[in-house]
């Protein structure tokens, strides 16, 4: 069961979120969380849910024993449990992730025969593995105590991001495990993120994946495809990819604010990045953060010679490559990106301040045509690595790589463009401007400043209520006062012209009357339009959550919903 299933959003989503949101207690509420976490991992088998239970207690006894270690002062011993630890932990996924891989290699290299076996990869292995070994790692470093097993499980299983990610720290959600706060605004803004993630995954993404198949097969024969449908291939699932790995971030984050959790972003529009260490301060923000933390900092970081920097990013990219996959091609997109990371911190070190990236400090008096220029190229170099980089990604075997970069740069001889390729673009070249579009932080930027404007102007009027609310006190405490002393000059003046002092009196009254009623009537106008205003952001926020939600239904229905969804472009 995934997020983009239809068994999850129509059935498990509706009846876990009831069922939470009933229970009034927190400690209630994460019992009815976990108990859904355990349900939704059980779908992918109950073998892997035991799994991914004992090694839940493999974590939180490590950190038990580490705590007690350091308690004791005994640093020896606690650098042996958490070796011991990670080595237990690492084991599954050495096993169903890498066995074959090495298997097949030693086959090779022998020329013996070796029977593959075939394992069945436990769902989010990868993911959980890590948060166990960031728990374990941050007990370790004194970051943290260790905590109650049924914490620890609760960490581990938590459906939102058990599945694909994103690698969260324990430190992320301490606080919230045991206090946290729901509000109906929270809610709205999680299910419209979860939605928008969904109609990510749903609408755009797989409509994507669909697109790459027809333009640039992953078996495709050298004299089927045109240099055209390479191109275009390769481009749509860059598109491709990214949409389908932030659309999980989106829904987790979502879900997690569903339950009055906070999630740290995963993505952070790396399309947009100037610079390849740029794109990966961007792109799966939680798995470099996790190298870098436990690593890549460990081994000395930035901090060293530079031969020795350079053997830290190495050891880094070959882990991040071998993570990615159990194939020689993600060790070779590891190097291929050690290259350029290389390469920039050469830049960095010998040529003063880097021209491109997020440390780029251009001086003051600089032009504005240089500046320009000097953000484009960077941004144009960033997305031509990024390009060839998925290439590398997407192809496992080394004989397709050759024959694709071969039909990029016409060495096989196959036509530049052809019909087909022509038809298929031309129907979905409005497709391709949504996803694009999609890919930057616009559609972000518009929501923000609508938001903005609005939050600007309640606080305007909130402000020119308070200041004519005062003012009414005023007219108000004026009135009471010059009644007061009407009424005492009326009894001195009894007898002497008291018709007159009670005439005068009632016209005063009469005069604080008439401004306090229409302070208090323009008072209460401010505050009702106020009100209407923020009521119709919401209303239009909800209805634009449902419109999404209802799309992806669609899609994720059938084909029979094909030809509204794309064929009218």
């Amino acid at each position: 069961m995934s997020f983009s299933s239809l068994i999850f959003v129509s059935a498990f989503l509706p009846i876990f979120l009831m069922l939470y949101i009933l229970v009034p207690d927190i400690w209630e509420k994460n019992l009815v969380l976990l108990m859904g976490s355990l349900l939704f991992y059980a779908f992918a088998g109950l073998r892997y849910l035991l799994l991914l239970i004992a090694m839940t207690a493999f974590a939180f006894l490590g950190g038990w024993g580490i705590e007690k270690c350091r308690v004791g002062k005994r640093s020896g011993y606690k650098a042996v449990c958490l070796v011991a630890t990670v080595i237990l932990l690492l084991m599954p996924l050495m096993y169903f992730k890498y066995a074959g891989f090495l298997m097949g290699q030693y086959g090779m290299f022998s020329e013996t025969p070796v029977a593959m076996p075939r394992f069945v990869l436990p769902m989010g292995i990868s993911f959980y593995t890590f948060k166990l070994i960031s728990y374990v790692a941050d007990v370790f470093m004194g970051h943290l105590d260790s905590q109650s097993f049924f914490d620890v499980l609760q960490y581990s299983v938590l459906f939102h991001q058990v599945s694909e990610g994103p690698i969260m720290r324990f430190s992320d959600i301490k606080d919230a495990l045991h206090d946290r706060n729901l509000d109906a605004e929270m809610f709205t803004d999680g299910l419209m993120r979860f939605f928008i993630g969904l109609s990510k995954k749903t609408i755009l993404a797989n409509h994507l994946g669909l697109l790459v198949e027809s333009f640039l097969p992953i078996h495709f024969l050298e004299s089927s495809i045109s240099v055209k449908a390479a191109w275009l291939g390769s481009l749509f699932y860059m598109l491709q990819i990214y949409l389908d790995f932030s659309a999980y971030s989106d829904m987790a984050i979502g879900l997690g604010m569903m339950c009055g959790f906070t999630y740290p972003e995963n993505f952070n529009y790396p399309y947009i990045a100037s610079s390849v260490r740029d794109f990966w301060r961007r792109w799966h923000i939680s798995l470099s953060s996790f190298f870098r933390d436990y690593v890549y900092i460990p081994m000395g970081g930035s901090r060293v010679h530079f031969f020795r920097l350079c053997v830290n990013l190495s050891v880094v990219w070959l882990l991040t490559g071998i993570w990615h996959g159990a194939s020689w091609n993600y060790i070779l997109w590891g190097a291929y990106y050690l290259v350029f990371i290389i390469f920039e911190n050469v830049v960095l070190k010998f040529g003063g301040s880097p021209r491109t990236g997020a440390e780029d400090r251009l001086s003051e008096n600089e032009g504005a045509v240089d500046r320009g220029f000097r953000r484009f190229f960077g941004h144009a170099y960033t997305l031509l690595v990024v390009y060839f980089g998925w290439i590398l990604f997407r192809f496992t075997d080394f004989p397709s790589l050759k024959n694709v970069f071969a039909l990029l740069f016409l060495r096989t001889g196959s036509p530049a463009s052809d019909e087909a390729t022509e038809l298929l673009l031309k129907n979905n070249v409005y497709f391709l401007i949504v996803c694009i579009v999609a890919v930057t932080p616009l559609s972000r930027i518009v929501a923000q400043e609508i938001r903005k404007a609005i939050t600007r102007k309640i606080s305007l009027k909130n402000r020119v209520q308070r200041r004519e609310e005062r003012a009414s006190e005023e007219v108000g405490s004026k009135r009471g006062m010059g009644d007061a002393e009407a009424s005492d000059m009326s009894r001195k003046r009894a007898g002497k012209g008291s018709e007159q002092a009670g005439e005068n009196a009632g016209i005063n009254g009469d005069r604080h009357s008439e401004v306090l009623d229409r302070v208090q009537k323009r008072v209460r106008t401010e505050a009702r339009r106020a009100g209407m205003e923020e009521a119709l952001y919401f209303a239009v926020k909800i209805a634009l959550a449902l419109v999404l939600f209802a799309l992806s239904i669609m899609s994720m229905v059938g084909s029979s919903y094909m030809p509204f969804l794309y064929d009218q472009f």
